[in-house]
């Protein structure tokens, strides 16, 4: 998701990152439901998640979020393949809790 970089959050292991050291913070997503009812009929599941960002034990950022998602637009395989549009679900899905990240204070984190 390029929207990560766009928030200032470095999308891999900080250990990789020139530096090594420690992370600022985790991201921690649970998924609380994946309602697949639709998703032959029309190519959509209802999914719901908690996404939290944590530094040790405190609780710097949490949401919830439900939302119907669809593999419509994806168009091809993902129209006539359940699989592939399952798939193309939950990407859609990802994207949708990774673009409520706050944008991160790159200053404060130095």
């Amino acid at each position: 998701y390029g929207g990560l970089l766009d928030r200032l959050y470095t999308p891999l292991p900080f250990t990789w990152v020139d530096g090594g050291g420690e992370s600022d913070a985790e991201l921690q997503v649970t998924m609380l439901g994946w309602n697949r009812k639709d998703l032959a009929a029309r190519g959509a599941i209802l999914a719901r998640a908690e996404a939290r960002m944590v530094q040790g034990t405190d609780v710097l950022w949490a949401v919830e979020i439900t939302r119907e998602v669809s593999a419509n637009s994806f168009g091809g395989a993902a129209r006539t393949n359940v699989t592939v549009a399952e798939a193309r679900c939950a990407e859609v899905f990802a994207g949708e809790i990774l673009a409520l990240l706050p944008i991160r204070d790159a200053k404060a984190a130095q």
